[in-house]
């Protein structure tokens, strides 16, 4: 009789229906409910700077968009917004308990949430590129397809980051702030090696561009690090920042959760 009852059990969801579970769940309470406005508000911010940018007789027009405001503020943030909420959103609702009672691994939970997340800040970082070149004349060297690559990459790397920072800080919002203001705002504007901690800084040295004399603290042109350079700390930083977020949240104990893995 109940081996009759066992047989009759579902079983439990593989990895690639754990992975597509898991997303929806992320997207439909993280993003869709609490943070879509946030985010078009992002994207509107953005196509009205480009917009406003065209009527100046800047001839870096563009590099400046892209450093200032693009790179330097509207692509991490949106990040950040998508980030943070990876482990944050469950333990604020008080449902991550019910969340790690699935027959789902914790590392399986924590990475289907960033790579939905990642997903949805690619298709954003997409739609804000093509505002941008809409609106803006891009150098003649520089492609379409190469400034929607890098800011795919961006968006994938900041989203990773600002996904641990919501795992290991118990306020990641003010931390992801602090990084974007501290780093992508004033490290990456000072003329000095060190501004290459940021990752917009790298973004700026893969498309080519020349930065603006004139922005943040009278930042002088410097050599870039070379393409292989910049591609393997982009790559390390979202490597380390994954390894970091699902080490975390595995070992951690959550209120009302099952024993750890």
């Amino acid at each position: 009789m109940r081996s009759r009852e066992n047989s009759h059990r579902p079983s439990p969801p593989n990895v690639l229906q754990g992975f597509t579970l898991l997303g929806t769940l992320y997207l439909r309470r993280s993003v869709f409910r609490s943070r879509s406005v946030l985010l078009l508000v992002l994207v509107a911010t953005n196509a009205t700077l480009a917009s406003l940018t065209t009527t100046t007789l800047n001839p870096d027009a563009f590099a400046t968009h892209m450093f200032e405001v693009f790179w330097g503020f509207v692509l991490p943030a949106t990040s950040l917004l998508l980030g943070v909420g990876v482990v944050r959103d469950e333990l604020e609702a008080g449902t991550i308990g019910y969340l790690l009672l699935r027959p789902i691994p914790r590392s399986v939970v924590y990475s289907a949430r960033v790579f939905s997340a990642c997903g949805i800040a690619i298709v954003l970082a997409v739609i804000n590129t093509m505002a941008v070149v809409t609106v803006l004349p891009i150098p003649a060297e520089i492609t379409v397809g190469l400034l929607i690559a890098l800011a795919s990459a961006g968006a994938i790397v900041f989203t990773a980051l600002f996904a641990a920072i919501g795992t290991v800080f118990s306020r990641p919002f003010l931390v992801g702030l602090g990084w974007l203001i501290g780093c992508e705002r004033v490290l990456a504007s000072v003329a000095f090696d060190g501004r290459y901690g940021a990752i917009s800084a790298h973004l700026v040295g893969l498309a080519g561009l020349n930065t603006p004399t004139d922005a943040g603290l009278g930042l002088t042109v410097l050599e870039p690090p070379s393409m292989f350079g910049s591609l393997s700390y982009l790559a390390i930083v979202f490597v380390l920042a994954l390894g970091v977020g699902i080490t975390i949240f595995q070992r951690r104990q959550y209120v009302g959760d099952a024993p750890s893995d």
